[in-house]
């Protein structure tokens, strides 16, 4: 396989093939390939100086795609491409990104290493969808569809400051696993991004 992925994109092991959507999907070889979305260097800390500290809550995602498991979707039934997983739960890999999206995107805040700090602010995420959509049939590209509904709120104040929904299509180029992944990250990096520019613009409310 030689079309290039995203610059975003980390490869931990061989590519396999996608021959077809969900179930149907044949790998080759027996090796399972592992992927990971966003960037492979961590961004430079800044000087927490003037920002707030900003803890992600482990965003909830819905059941069949809350673990390492790439899913498909065709005809409202879930299934999942073969001999291909995420390097890490999807959760953890969408709060990773949040992480690095806010280091890069944002002036206002800061995430914490550690816990325990008095005054601080939560953000708290819930995905409706996060899947590949094989809305024309299992030979055509899919489309990944990511939704999901924000609550930033701080910790001497249980009401919400601001309530936000975001939702990304991104029509994969080719229904090959490297095309899929390739479309995974962008939808991923650009939800994370829009993520943390709206939680900066509410931090100070």
């Amino acid at each position: 396989m030689t079309r290039l992925l995203s610059k975003n994109l980390a490869i931990l092991a061989m590519l396999v093939g996608l021959t077809g959507c969900g179930g149907g999907v044949l790998g080759i070889g027996g090796e399972t390939s592992l992927y990971r979305l966003g960037n492979i260097a961590e961004p430079t800390p800044e000087i927490a100086h003037g920002r707030r500290p900003l803890y992600i809550a482990r965003p909830q995602m819905p059941s069949g795609v809350d673990a390492d498991r790439i899913a498909t979707v065709e005809m409202q039934e879930i299934t999942y491409l073969a001999e291909a997983r995420w390097a890490s739960p999807a959760p953890e890999m969408m709060s990773d990104l949040i992480r690095e999206s806010i280091e890069r995107n944002t002036t206002q805040a800061y995430v914490p290493i550690q816990a325990g700090l008095a005054d601080h602010h939560v953000l708290s995420t819930r995905f409706t969808s996060y899947a590949a959509y094989y809305e024309n049939g299992p030979e055509a590209p899919p489309v990944i569809r990511i939704a999901a509904q924000a609550e930033l709120t701080r910790a001497t104040n249980s009401a919400p400051l601001a309530v936000g929904k975001f939702s990304r299509d991104v029509q994969a180029m080719e229904n090959t696993v490297s095309s899929v992944i390739d479309a995974f990250d962008t939808a991923s990096v650009q939800i994370a991004d829009e993520m943390a520019v709206w939680a900066g613009a509410h931090l100070g409310e």
